[in-house]
């Protein structure tokens, strides 16, 4: 599963943050918020509320892709939540004064906070080149929030367009692989089911549709344009013309590079790109012969890869399903496979049910050897190993009035997650929670047990994953919640795996009812924000418990 920590992705590569780990527990001294210092006094004190801003105000727009934003004029103060490279937000028409220094001056930002105009960060100028090449904002519509794909062959990512000889020199064995890929090109790119993004939703970010049912296959892609076209025309992009030093009359990048990794001006790439990491971009564009005729996507950092090393991913479209005033409950959803209908006894099998089928049940178990099964509403039973249980709560958390608060419920067990408000359900979905059950989140790939606020809210944020056979970088994990050091519950685009123990801590969800809970827990994500913080200006996060 994930770790959210350093990537360190090839020579020459400088990261310039610290990420932490999914499931890593840290030292509270690493644990200080960015901005944040602890012997502040005026970083644990809340601010003021300042006057509303009008509806007409002019905005300000985010360089980076983390321009924090703060709870006073001043980069001591608490963060309450950034806004990424390409987001608006209302501002302050004047600058207000500040208690430290800020080189284009403090503004006021919609809802609340601060945000200091300075070189590479934030700017007031909206037409302003970086904005203009890769200002991609996110669409918080859907449950994959950009277009995605994942690396089929390691790849360099290039600061500029390359020469034929760099990519032979820099890619490994890249004649053979282009020569593979012209070869199995169509093979490459097959579809093979629809994606999250497929799924109907309502208004309220529901699927209109069952848990086991999908979307129908959506056609195979056009081959020519895999990726959607840049700028719409597919063209080589303003800021990347004439910009590599190989060029006669070269000139320097149009726009300064805005990822984390620092090269020398002379080398052509910043950092690689492995097998199976996936990448979020922006769009696609074809070189000329200088380049081998070959087709680039720009990812949301601006770095380069070449297209056939990059596959269309479109993610699970499973989801879970609301809770109605008519909606049968308690109830399963079989997360096996090959699970099935049991009679009187453990051998006594009966009829086969749909992987992912809810099936209504009573509330009543019985244990049958070390196993327990639990009863149908029409009386048959079921395994508990082939489905997830949902019901009332039998004993409430302690840390909080859960019934007048909302809340999460994880089950280790089942892989179950229910959103309750207060006592009644809402949402119930499956979900991957850590490789190793219920050991110890110490020493070995499990959830952490207990009762918990949710901290961190991110649109997007990169990840990747530390297993012994597997090492992939993951970038814009989509909806990811924070709610404990490094543990989060977040859309796992990668998998399909939802209702088995899989991740490295993190509790997995489908894009679909990660987009669903994102929206529905506290706090609420500011317009124009890619990240809030629990904090008491933004309002506390829900309450999460995860339990065996």
């Amino acid at each position: 599963m994930l770790r959210h920590r350093l990537l360190v992705l090839a020579v020459f590569a400088a990261p310039a943050f610290l990420v932490s780990a999914c499931g890593t527990r840290q030292k509270a001294a690493t644990d200080t918020k960015p901005g944040a210092s602890t012997d502040d006094p005026s970083a644990s004190v809340d601010a003021p509320a300042a006057p509303p801003l009008p509806k007409d105000a002019p905005k300000i727009a985010a360089l980076s892709l983390k321009t924090e934003v703060f709870e006073r004029p001043d980069n001591k103060s608490k963060v309450l939540g950034y806004v990424r490279l390409g987001q608006t937000v209302p501002r302050s028409v004047e600058p207000v004064p500040g208690t430290t220094k800020c080189e284009g001056g403090w503004y006021q930002v919609a809802p609340r906070g601060y945000m200091c105009v300075e070189a590479e960060k934030a700017t007031l100028d909206l037409n302003h080149p970086v904005i203009r090449a890769l200002g991609v904002k996110p669409d918080m519509s859907k449950p994959m929030p950009y277009v995605y794909g994942f690396v089929r062959r390691d790849a360099s990512l290039w600061h500029f367009i390359p020469h034929h000889r760099e990519m032979d020199k820099f890619e490994y064995a890249f004649q053979g692989f282009m020569k593979e890929y012209a070869k199995n090109k169509k093979k490459y790119n097959a579809v093979e089911g629809a994606g999250a993004n497929q799924v109907p939703l309502d208004e309220n970010g529901n699927a209109k549709m069952a848990p086991k049912e999908v979307p129908p296959k959506p056609p195979e892609p056009d081959l020519e344009h895999l990726f959607p076209d840049l700028g719409g025309t597919g063209e080589v992009p303003w800021w990347l013309v004439n910009t590599h030093p190989g060029y006669k009359d070269a000139k320097k990048r149009h726009i300064p590079n805005v990822s984390s990794y620092e090269s020398p001006p002379s080398v052509p790439f910043r950092g690689k790109a492995y097998r199976h990491a996936g990448l979020a971009v922006i769009g696609s564009f074809r070189t000329g012969k200088y380049s081998d005729n070959r087709k680039f996507v720009v990812t949301l950092d601006g770095r380069l890869i070449g297209e056939d090393k990059l596959k269309p991913h479109y993610a699970s479209p499973f989801h879970g399903m609301p809770i109605g005033p008519d909606t049968p409950f308690p109830l399963a959803i079989v997360r096996k496979h090959d699970a099935f209908m049991y009679g009187a006894s453990a051998h006594d099998k009966g009829k086969k049910l749909a992987w992912r089928e809810v099936v209504p049940i009573t509330g009543k178990s019985v244990l049958r050897g070390q196993k327990y099964f639990h009863e149908t509403k029409d009386g048959q039973w079921l395994h508990e190993d082939e489905v997830a249980i949902f019901d009332y709560p039998k004993e409430g958390p302690k840390s909080f009035d859960w019934k007048k608060s909302k809340w999460i419920d994880v089950s280790i067990t089942y892989q179950a997650l229910t959103m309750f408000e207060g006592e009644k359900p809402v949402y119930v979905t499956l979900v991957s929670t850590g490789a190793d059950g219920a050991g110890d989140p110490k020493t070995t790939k499990s959830t952490i047990r207990g009762e918990f606020r949710i901290d961190y809210k991110h649109i997007t944020t990169t990840m990747d994953a530390d297993d012994p056979e597997n090492r992939f970088e993951l970038r814009d994990v989509p909806w990811v919640q924070y709610f404990e050091q490094g543990y989060a519950l977040h859309a796992a685009y990668w998998h399909d795996d939802f209702g088995r123990m899989r991740s490295h801590g993190c509790v997995n969800l489908s894009p679909v009812d990660a987009r669903k809970l994102f929206f529905w827990t506290d706090p609420p994500l500011p317009e124009g924000w890619h990240g809030v913080k629990g904090v008491p200006a933004n309002g506390l996060g829900t309450w999460v418990r995860i339990r065996v």
